[in-house]
């Protein structure tokens, strides 16, 4: 999917304005979360899937992504509407105990 289609669908469901996305990682967008009354919507991404996007795209090595991710693109704050990077239990590398 690219940004033009991803912009569609917020739209069709009424939060193109409220969602933030994130420039690039089109193909890792899953959805939004629901949002409780007074409280916005955000854009909810697959890390494992930012960080493929990362070796794949720009070449990078798996521990470059991983860094370049947790700084530039998971520890951007965008306010209120800052996206949800979600790491699958089942897919994760990480460990009890390590960061």
């Amino acid at each position: 999917m690219n940004r033009k289609q991803l912009v569609k669908l917020l739209a069709d469901h009424g939060v193109e304005d409220e969602v933030v996305l994130v420039d690039g990682f089109e193909e890792a967008f899953l959805g939004i979360t629901e949002s409780q009354p007074g409280r916005l919507a955000c854009a909810v991404y697959d890390t494992a899937k930012c960080l493929n996007i990362l070796v794949d795209r720009d070449g990078m090595s798996q521990d470059g992504a991983i860094e370049f991710f947790e700084y530039n693109v998971a520890g951007t704050h965008m306010g209120d509407r800052t996206p949800v990077f979600l790491t699958s239990i089942k897919t994760s590398t990480k460990k009890k105990g390590t960061k």
